[in-house]
């Protein structure tokens, strides 16, 4: 099963690439980001553990990631959590009126068995990751345009 959730934002790739990969700094323009805490790694491939709401429901994971500037990419796998094996690819993109940001969970490899199961993968996918996906998107253009209006 996979998801995809997509936006338009009005700014340029680089401006919005360097936005969505600052994680850190997620919690402090996503309200439904309770915290992100940099665990281990350097380089590319860094270790976070991050936590967010689902309406008033609190999720957590830890994710493996790597931040590809060349690409305009940014690539998770969740190795902890009910979402453990789940795999996710932000790409942002050049288009017509500013940058389209995309972002695609894949969820055939989740490892938890009640959540693997085909009734886990849709609650698991529609009513957590498309929801809160959305939700960082939603929130994420709000916060860049809003800079990029007070820029201009």
């Amino acid at each position: 099963m996979r998801t995809v959730n997509r936006i338009r934002i009005r700014a340029e790739p680089d401006f919005v690439f360097s936005v969505a990969s600052n994680l850190l700094d997620w919690p402090r323009m996503l309200p439904h980001y309770r915290w992100v805490h940099h665990i281990g790694g350097r380089g590319r491939w860094r270790i976070y553990e991050m936590a967010a709401r689902r309406s008033f429901i609190p999720v957590k994971w830890i994710s493996l990631t790597n931040v590809d500037p060349e690409a305009r990419q940014i690539y998770f796998r969740h190795t902890g959590g009910l979402a453990r094996g789940m795999e996710v690819v932000w790409s942002i993109e050049l288009a017509s009126g500013g940058t389209t940001v995309e972002i695609v969970h894949e969820l055939s490899r989740l490892r938890v068995p009640i959540v693997r199961s085909v009734p886990g993968r849709i609650i698991t996918g529609r009513v957590f990751v498309e929801y809160i996906a959305g939700q960082t998107l939603h929130y994420m253009k709000e916060w860049i345009e809003q800079r990029c209006v007070a820029q201009s």
